[in-house]
């Protein structure tokens, strides 16, 4: 049997521990790397969500602030238009109280102001249409009642009592302002077919 001298085998297990130790320093360093490369991933994927999450935020807030607005001037411009409308129906109102067919409808409403009114009142009237008033109250069974002209005061008329202690004014002017929310509501819905706030 051969005998492998002292110095040749303590350097045979040194080679051996050495490259044991080589190869488990090999095999934790490819562990930590894997380990680095995963935790880096995980950073990134992570990074992409939070940073996918943020722009599908700010693409939302912008679409919802671009939203509100056009709701705002889509908003604005049915007001503007339904205000228009209005205006001009003001205008064809103060038309017919200033031509010659108002008398007709003024015949219409000293009816309605005298239908429940006291016999002790007096009837206020626009001044072009005193003389009106006054014949239309001696036809119509209210001779009694004096007529008294009243600057200001048009498309309709007015009773008050003898003290002035009230007064009630039918005029086309108040019979509009009491309308108005319902013609609003009326012409929006027949323009855009819905209420004042509808999209």
């Amino acid at each position: 049997m051969e005998t492998i001298p002292l110095l040749d085998l303590m350097s045979q297990q040194v080679a051996e521990e050495k490259a044991a130790l080589v190869a488990k320093a090999a095999a934790e360093a490819a562990q930590i790397l894997r380990d680095a490369e995963a935790r880096a991933r995980q950073r990134h994927d992570e990074s992409l969500a939070a940073l996918s999450a943020e722009l599908e935020a700010q693409s939302r807030r912008s679409r919802e602030r671009v939203e509100a607005e056009a709701h705002m001037i889509l908003l604005t411009t049915k007001d503007t238009i339904t205000d228009e409308m209005l205006a001009t129906v003001r205008e064809q109102l103060h038309a017919l109280a200033s031509g010659p067919e108002f008398e007709r409808v003024l015949e219409k409403l000293l009816a309605e102001l005298l239908q429940d009114a006291p016999d002790n009142v007096v009837v206020l009237a626009p001044p072009a249409h005193a003389g009106f008033c006054r014949t239309w109250l001696d036809a119509n069974g209210h001779g009694n009642l004096s007529v008294q002209p009243l600057e200001g005061l048009q498309g309709g008329a007015a009773i008050q009592d003898a003290g002035r202690s009230f007064r009630v004014t039918n005029t086309l002017e108040t019979r509009f302002l009491k309308r108005e929310s319902a013609l609003r509501k009326f012409c929006l819905t027949g323009l855009f077919g819905g209420s004042e706030g509808a999209a």
